[in-house]
C-alpha cells in the first residue's frame, strides 16, 4: 500500500489486478475531489470500500476515465455532496456507495454501467430523478429508497432488480425479457414473485394476484398510504424488509401455505393491531415485528420452534403471549421492552430463554417457567419492575448474570435442586431464597454474595 500527496490530503492506494485501487486518504478532503487517472504509471481502476466515507465538506467529485468500480460505502455520509461525475468506463457501483448523501441532486449514470448495488443511493432525498442506462443488468434492493423519484423507466437489459422503490411508478416495455408489470406493480416474468410496489402508488388496499408465491425483499417497504394487503393462498414466503415502515398498514392476512416470514418483514408497522400466524409457518425471522407499536395480539403457529431475535421487541401494546407448543428457544430480545405484557404462557418444550428476551416488560407480574427449561440467559427478565413471583421447576440448570436484575418487586424465590450455576447479580440483593437441603443451590444461598 502506498500514499501520494495531493493538496491537503494524501491518497492511500494499492495495486489491483489491472491497475490501482484508491483505498482511503490522510488529511481533510475539502469541497472538491478530483481523482487522477494514473498513479505510479498505472491506471486508477477502483475506488475501495469506505475510501471517502464521512467526508462532510465534500460537495463535488470527479472520477477518472478508466475507473471500473466504486466500492461499498465509498462515499457514504458525504452529507454536502451535490454532484458526481461518473466516467463512461464505470461498470459497478457498490452497496451503499452514496448512502445518505442527502444533498446529492446531480448524477448521470454512464452508458457502460452494469451493476448498482443494494442501498447505493439510499437517503439521497434531493435526487429528484434518475435515468437508468441500457446495458444495466442488476439493481440491488433499496438502491433508490428515500429518493422521492418520479416515474422510473427500467431498461430492457435489466435482469435482476430488488424492491424498496421510493418512486411514483415504473415504465416498462411489454416485451421485457425478465420483468412484467400489472396495475403499476413490478413482477418477475413468470409471475411468481412480487418484486416492487412503488412507494408513491396511490391506494389504501391492494390484493396480490393469485399466482404469486413470494413477496420479494423490500417489495412494499415504506409504502406510507397502504392500509391493507390481501395475500393469496399460494404465498409461501414474505421476504426481508417486505413491509418494513408501512406505517398505515392495519390489516394483512397470513395464508395457510405461508412457511417463511424473514428478517424485518413487518419492522415498524406501527398501525398493525393483531396477527394470526398460520400453522405451517416454521420461520419467523429476526426483527420480524419489531416496533409494531399498536400490536395487541399474536396467534402463534403450532410448528414454530424458534422465535427470531428481537422478533416482537418494542411491541408496546402487546399484553398476552401464548407461546406455541414445540417452541424450544425464546431468542435474544424477542419481547424486549414490551411494556404492557402482563402474561406469558410457556410451552412444555421450552429449553432456553436467551439474553434480554423479556427485559423491560414492566407489567409482567407472575412467571411460571416450564419443567423443560434448562437455561435462563443474561438480562432475560431484567428491569421487570412489577415481577412479584417466579416459579422454577426441577430441570433448570443455569441462571446467567443479571437475569432478574432490578426486578424490585421480587421478595422470595424457591430455587430447584437441579440448579448448577447462578451467575453474578442474577437477582436483586433483597430477595430471600430457599432450596432443597443438600443441593448446590442451598450451598449457594449460604455463601456471601457481593
Amino acid at each position: 500500500m502506498g500514499k501520494k500527496t495531493d493538496g491537503n490530503y494524501a491518497f492511500a492506494w494499492q495495486f489491483c489486478e489491472d491497475g490501482v485501487e484508491i483505498v482511503g486518504h490522510d488529511g481533510e478532503i475539502g469541497e472538491t475531489l478530483v481523482v487522477p487517472e494514473r498513479f505510479n504509471g498505472a491506471p486508477v481502476r477502483q475506488i475501495g470500500e469506505n475510501a471517502f466515507r464521512n467526508c462532510k465538506l465534500l460537495t463535488s467529485v470527479v472520477l477518472p476515465n478508466g475507473l471500473t468500480s466504486i466500492g461499498n460505502n465509498a462515499f457514504e455520509d458525504c452529507l454536502s455532496l451535490t454532484s458526481v461525475v461518473l466516467p463512461e468506463s464505470l461498470r459497478t457501483i457498490g452497496e451503499g456507495a452514496f448512502f445518505f448523501c442527502e444533498s446529492l441532486s446531480d448524477v448521470v449514470l454512464p452508458s457502460g454501467l452494469q451493476t448498482i448495488g443494494a442501498e447505493a443511493f439510499e437517503y439521497c432525498d434531493s435526487l429528484g430523478g434518475v435515468e437508468l442506462p441500457e446495458g444495466l443488468k442488476t439493481i440491488g434492493s433499496r438502491a433508490f429508497e428515500y429518493c422521492n423519484l418520479g416515474v422510473v423507466k427500467l431498461p430492457h437489459s435489466l435482469e435482476t432488480i430488488g424492491g424498496g422503490w421510493d418512486c411514483s411508478g415504473f415504465e416498462l416495455s411489454e416485451t421485457h425479457p425478465c420483468l412484467r408489470m400489472l396495475d403499476g406493480v413490478l413482477f418477475d416474468k413468470a409471475g411468481k414473485v412480487l418484486i416492487a410496489y412503488p412507494g408513491g402508488k396511490v391506494g389504501e388496499r391492494y390484493r396480490v394476484p393469485d399466482e404469486i408465491e413470494t413477496i420479494g425483499e423490500s417489495a412494499f417497504q415504506n409504502c406510507q398510504s397502504l392500509a391493507g394487503v390481501v395475500l393469496p393462498e399460494g404465498v409461501k414466503a414474505i421476504g426481508r424488509h417486505a413491509f418494513e415502515g408501512c406505517k398505515s398498514l392495519v390489516d394483512v392476512n397470513f395464508p395457510e401455505g405461508l412457511q417463511h416470514i424473514l428478517e424485518s418483514a413487518f419492522y415498524g408497522c406501527c398501525s398493525l393491531r393483531g396477527i394470526e400466524l398460520p400453522d405451517n409457518l416454521h420461520t419467523l425471522g429476526d426483527l420480524a415485528f419489531y416496533n409494531c407499536l399498536s400490536l395487541e395480539s399474536v396467534q402463534f403457529p403450532k410448528r414454530l420452534q424458534t422465535l427470531g431475535k428481537s422478533a416482537f421487541c418494542a411491541c408496546l401494546a402487546l399484553k398476552v403471549v401464548q407461546l406455541p407448543e414445540g417452541l424450544r428457544t425464546v431468542e435474544k430480545r424477542a419481547f424486549l421492552d414490551c411494556k404492557s405484557l402482563r402474561t406469558v404462557d410457556f410451552p412444555a418444550s421450552l429449553q432456553t430463554i436467551e439474553k434480554s428476551a423479556f427485559s423491560g416488560c414492566k407489567s409482567l407480574r407472575n412467571v411460571d417457567l416450564p419443567e423443560s427449561l434448562q437455561t435462563i440467559g443474561q438480562f432475560a427478565f431484567c428491569d421487570c419492575d412489577s415481577l412479584e413471583s417466579v416459579k422454577f421447576h426441577e430441570g433448570l440448570q443455569t441462571i446467567r448474570q443479571f437475569a432478574f436484575f432490578n426486578c424490585r418487586s421480587l421478595e422470595r424465590i424457591e430455587l430447584p435442586g437441579s440448579l448448577q450455576a447462578i451467575e453474578e447479580a442474577a437477582f436483586p440483593d433483597e430477595v430471600d431464597f430457599t432450596a432443597p437441603e443438600g443441593s448446590w443451590a442451598a450451598e449457594w444461598i449460604g455463601k456471601p454474595r457481593f
